[in-house]
């Protein structure tokens, strides 16, 4: 309802862009690309990668080391931060983020992220921006 809203009264619709990369955690996950250092049952989404300038490098949140063979295939994933919730609301797979960003937030809203790192749970704050457009 909230892309249809928009794009009927603007023409187009803001999508929020907080700005990193993740791959689910799930116990088929943590075995097959050899994510170590956490529980086998853990779930959530580590943070693979932060795109520059975005505002999840701003927040601070830190990517896993990822180490590749020769062939550019995974050997192991060392996770730095893993995104449990956002706003309180529970992560389990992506398409929980998705769709709570989807139905929830908008650009130049903060959001509050959960994070686990080192072991710890941790509360970042962090503004989404505008995703751009299509073409």
């Amino acid at each position: 309802n909230r892309v249809f809203q928009s794009i009927i009264e603007k023409g187009l619709y803001s999508h929020p862009l907080i700005g990193f990369n993740s791959m689910t955690l799930s116990p088929d996950n943590i075995k097959s690309y050899n994510i170590i250092n956490v529980d086998p049952f853990q779930t959530g989404m580590v943070v693979t990668s932060v795109i520059a300038g975005m505002p999840a490098e701003t927040m601070g949140l830190i990517p896993a080391d990822i180490t590749y063979d020769s062939s550019g295939n995974i050997v192991k994933i060392i996770p730095k931060d893993i995104v449990l919730a956002i706003d309180n609301h529970t992560i389990i797979e992506r398409i929980d983020w998705n769709t709570y960003v989807s139905e929830h937030v908008s650009p130049n809203q903060p959001v509050t992220l959960t994070i686990l790192r080192n072991g710890e749970t941790i509360y970042l704050q962090v503004t989404p921006t505008v995703r751009e457009q299509y073409k």
